[in-house]
């Protein structure tokens, strides 16, 4: 995962793991709260790293990995089509 200018490499449990957590912390943020203000902080799976984002960037971030999920999702499908 690509986001500004860092770069996250998950395996895919932690990749699923990750998108839950951020997708809880967007269902948990007010919708007018302090959007520019970065106050919210996120682990990954690196133990000294942290993402801090505003709750702009978390939706961005959200819609993301949202979008990236669908994408598995339909190349694992496509594998199941696809002739070995």
């Amino acid at each position: 995962m690509g986001y500004g200018n860092i770069m996250v490499v998950f395996y895919p449990e932690e990749f699923n793991s990750f998108r839950r957590l951020v997708n809880d912390l967007h269902r948990q943020q007010p919708p007018e709260e302090r959007r520019h203000l970065k106050h919210i902080v996120i682990p990954t799976p690196a133990d000294s790293v942290r993402l801090l984002l505003s709750r702009n960037d978390l939706a961005a971030l959200h819609e993301m990995l949202e979008e990236a999920d669908t994408e598995i999702k339909a190349c694992q499908l496509m594998e199941l089509f696809a002739v070995k």
